[in-house]
């Protein structure tokens, strides 16, 4: 980072100029120079180096932010570090190039369009530090540099994709349940003794893979999935289970009634809800349930 913050010292009067020149031709030259077209140019010129300049402020965030997941990174020690790589090379060349230009035109020290707006570029540079931090998705317009799409979805670590494989498991032993339960209403007595003991082993599979899932890996996905997640999905299996496992208990029937209503508010709430999931993550989780189909109950298992 810090080696970064050097090299954009080095390199960003010259990276500022070229982005600044299309506002420095619009305002034109002290010689034909008018006040709206200064302004224009001044704007367009900002305008040119902020988008420049943000880049390099995304870069940083995402960079920063990743590095804060790691265990061996004090995280309180990096974003001041940030901050300073970023700020320090932008403020360098916002107050030297303007104190050298009156300097040279001190019988005439009227700013160019394009030194004018390297102050609009440090503003903007220190706003848009902290937005990039605590909204990555404004991030958007430079989701192309490295590490900022990434950063704007979180890096999804492969104990994140794994607690993914257990929530997308779990659901499919829910789903399973629903056929067998289906299917005993529609049979006997007989049947239904039969099917009993799959419904119970489907409901106890889910409720181990359930115990296996991250909720703050759910929230990624959607801010209330947790809270769907744990009050209503869990709950009601853990209810199911419950009564699969005292069978004779009394409010049996009740806790059947409450278990269900638990469960299909959640999938209702579920089929309603948008989740937002990259595809990178979608096609690591499909990756790793295909190759490991038993990932989890081992653990269950064990534990």
């Amino acid at each position: 980072m810090f080696f970064g913050g050097f090299v954009i010292r080095f390199l960003q009067p010259y990276v500022l100029v070229i982005a600044g020149l299309p506002g420095v031709i619009l305002g034109g030259m002290y010689t034909n120079r008018t006040q709206p077209r200064f302004i224009l140019g001044s704007i367009v010129s900002a305008i040119g180096q902020s988008y420049v300049n943000l880049a390099f402020v995304a870069l940083t965030v995402a960079y920063a932010g990743a590095a804060v997941q790691r265990d061996d990174v004090i995280g309180f020690f990096v974003w001041p570090v940030a901050f300073l790589v970023v700020f320090i090379p932008t403020y360098s060349v916002s107050t030297g190039v303007s104190i050298g230009n009156l300097k040279a035109k001190e019988d005439n020290p009227v700013l160019s369009a394009q030194i004018g707006a390297l102050h609009i570029t440090l503003l903007a540079t220190i706003v848009s530090f902290f937005l990039f931090i605590f909204v990555p998705v404004s991030m958007l317009p430079w989701a192309y540099v490295p590490y900022v799409s990434t950063a704007m979805n979180g890096e999804w670590t492969d104990k994140d994709v794994e607690s993914l494989v257990h929530f997308k498991k779990s659901m499919e032993k829910v789903e399973n349940l629903e056929v067998l339960n289906r299917t005993a209403a529609s049979g006997g007595v007989i049947a239904n003794a039969l099917l009993i003991n799959q419904m119970c082993s489907e409901a106890e599979s889910g409720l181990e893979q359930a115990k296996l899932v991250d909720p703050k890996v759910l929230n990624r996905i959607h801010p209330e999935l947790a809270n769907q997640f744990t009050t209503k999905y869990v709950e009601g299996l853990k209810l199911l289970n419950e009564i699969c496992l005292n069978p004779l208990e009394a409010g049996r029937i009740e806790n059947t009634k409450t278990a269900n209503r638990l469960l299909n508010e959640y999938i209702k709430w579920q089929v309603g809800a948008e989740f937002k999931l990259p595809k990178s993550v979608q096609k690591r989780a499909k990756k790793m349930m295909e190759s490991d189909s038993d990932i989890g109950e081992s653990k269950a298992t064990d534990n």
